[in-house]
């Protein structure tokens, strides 16, 4: 009885987790330099399509064989061409997959066939099986950086991702305003101003003085018992302010130092205690300027 041949492709390569969205165009440019067939039965009806087209570009679309093939794929040779653009268009086809739109509504949002749409998810961004799967979209997909500023091109497609299709349009209107002053009146210049915001947060650093991150931070946390009581936060962290200041400020506090407890003063108490709490928070900023 003969041995049947494994399926390679569709049962093992698109499951392993290092590889992108494009699989299928990196396994048959993979076949075509290491001189390998590709087969329907083996590999599925694709793979020999995007290998044949390859070889054609390979060669510039150069003799009968070669030269007729974008006419015999015009779909394909249309999302082939997006891909090489790296414009606005890609991007946009790009969101929308991962806003869950389908290959239709994308298709007549973007001006394209649905049949380029379908053949440019399947060739090249194959995200549509795996948007459950976060973790794959944010690292193997959009490969967001941790350690250094994203470009506007991730955050797009991360605001995307996160929030749906009602956030694409919002971004491809902000693209060509970038960076310039958007006019809060109006609901166009609010929601431009709302992205450039976000655009700015995401490339703050990360990295500062994790010292007095921590003492902050602990500060922070012993007023949460206060704040849980029904009063306002305001209150309290107007009170507790000089303490934090100085703290932060104080050149050989610890995390570990606690704050000191204040005395609560009432209006009903005087003038003369409203005055001696002035008095002690202007010492306590005066020590804290000195230190520093």
């Amino acid at each position: 009885m003969p041995r049947p041949k494994p399926k390679f492709v569709p049962d093992y390569f698109p499951l392993r987790p290092d590889m992108g969205a494009d699989w299928r165009w990196v396994y048959a440019n993979l076949l075509r330099q290491q001189g390998r067939n590709a087969s329907v039965p083996r590999d599925g009806g694709l793979i020999p399509r995007f290998k044949r087209y390859q070889q054609a570009e390979a060669n510039n679309f150069a003799g009968r064989r070669h030269s007729e093939l974008p006419d015999e794929e015009p779909y394909l040779h249309q999302a082939r061409t997006i891909s090489q653009t790296s414009g606005v268009k890609e991007l946009e086809i790009k969101c929308r997959l991962l806003a869950g739109q389908s290959f239709q509504l994308i298709g007549y949002l973007a001006g394209l066939p649905e049949e380029t749409i379908r053949m440019f998810s399947l060739a090249f961004f194959d995200v549509c099986p795996r948007l459950e799967a976060r973790s794959y979209i944010l690292h193997r997909v959009i490969k967001l950086e941790y350690e250094k500023p994203n470009p506007q091109t991730k955050l797009m497609m991360l605001s995307c991702f996160l929030q749906g299709p009602h956030a694409v349009d919002l971004w491809i209107d902000w693209l060509p305003h970038a960076g310039e002053f958007h006019d809060w009146q109006t609901e166009v210049g609010r929601n431009r101003q709302i992205i450039e915001l976000f655009v700015l947060a995401q490339n703050l650093s990360a990295s500062g003085n994790k010292e007095r991150l921590t003492k902050l931070m602990t500060m922070v946390m012993s007023l949460r018992h206060k704040m849980s009581h029904g009063k306002f936060a305001n209150q309290i962290l107007s009170r507790s302010i000089t303490e934090m200041l100085s703290e932060m400020c104080a050149p050989n506090a610890t995390p570990e130092t606690p704050v000191e407890e204040r005395r609560q003063t009432d209006g009903r108490q005087g003038n003369s205690e409203a005055t001696k709490t002035f008095a002690c928070r202007e010492t306590l900023l005066q020590q804290a300027v000195q230190a520093n």
